[in-house]
């Protein structure tokens, strides 16, 4: 049994190791002629293409942090001066705000890497 998963092992291994040039000339972009595989995605480059991937993460991801925000300011308003559950607010508002933080920062970032790489290779 063992030996049959390594030779299964092996074998998938080569047709990895075969298929990866193949399907690393897939893009069809403007300039290339020659490729064995059709691209079914519209980015030419791995930097378009998570750059596209960070923005739909982001128009997907306001909405919910907004919501979440919207809740902050309930629980506030739901504590009544009890220590306990402002304290819970608080950190429910500071979560919030880290993680729009991070959202924000990570589209910002991956643009700015885009750009710089697409000025660099021209």
């Amino acid at each position: 049994m063992k030996r049959l998963q390594r030779h299964v092992l092996r074998i998938v291994a080569a047709m990895g190791m075969y298929l990866l040039p193949v399907t690393a000339s897939a893009a069809q972009c403007p300039g290339t002629t020659n490729s064995y595989v059709l691209n079914p995605l519209k980015y030419c480059g791995i930097m378009q293409f998570v750059e596209a991937a960070l923005q739909l993460f982001v128009i997907l991801a306001l909405p919910v942090l907004a919501f979440f925000i919207v809740l902050a300011g309930f629980q506030f308003i739901l504590a009544r001066g009890n220590s306990t559950q402002l304290e819970k607010a608080k950190m429910n508002f500071l979560y919030v705000i880290i993680g729009t933080c991070l959202v924000l920062g990570a589209w910002l970032l991956a643009s700015l890497i885009g750009a710089t790489i697409s000025q660099i290779t021209g």
